[in-house]
């Protein structure tokens, strides 16, 4: 039969298996996140840019249809950094809710640890005891055969 400290053993490494997937979760995640970062950071810098050369041109020698591709090309970006800054809020949240998870997992597994520990002492406590009164009872009838012994003679 099993004792206390196996069972909660055995629910330990499921713990165990747990956090470790919750922890595996949140690094894909992170990884994610800085790739939608970096994207995010990589289409500010175009941006910039695009607007830089076209403040720094001379926009008059531009024909009016020129103007309106300009206007067209600068809206397309503004929509994919909104785009953009959606989808890495939406990884940050994806971040912190598996932040959350592993904590949530390591707490269980660190409670089931400290309970498995007491028990496993608990159990050693209650060996100690039971060979304790086990050489307490061989002391007395020891001791009770040598009275008999000496009444004999």
């Amino acid at each position: 039969m099993k004792s206390s400290s196996d069972r909660l053993s055995t629910l330990l490494s499921l713990k165990k298996k747990k956090l470790d997937k919750a922890i595996n979760a949140l690094s894909e995640k992170k990884a994610g996140l800085e790739i939608g970062i970096k994207k995010l950071d990589e289409k500010k810098e175009e941006q910039r840019r695009v607007t830089n050369e076209l403040r720094g041109s001379d926009l008059t020698d531009e024909g009016e249809d020129d103007l309106i591709l300009y206007g067209r090309y600068l809206s397309r970006m503004r929509k994919e950094l909104t785009q953009l800054s959606r989808e890495v809020t939406g990884l940050q949240e994806h971040v912190e809710q598996a932040m959350n998870e592993v904590k949530a997992a390591f707490g269980i597994h660190g409670s089931v640890e400290l309970l498995r520990d007491r028990r496993v002492e608990s159990e050693i406590k209650e060996q100690v005891l039971e060979e304790q009164r086990q050489i307490d009872g061989d002391s007395c009838q020891r001791f009770s055969g040598r009275n008999a012994n000496r009444d004999i003679f």
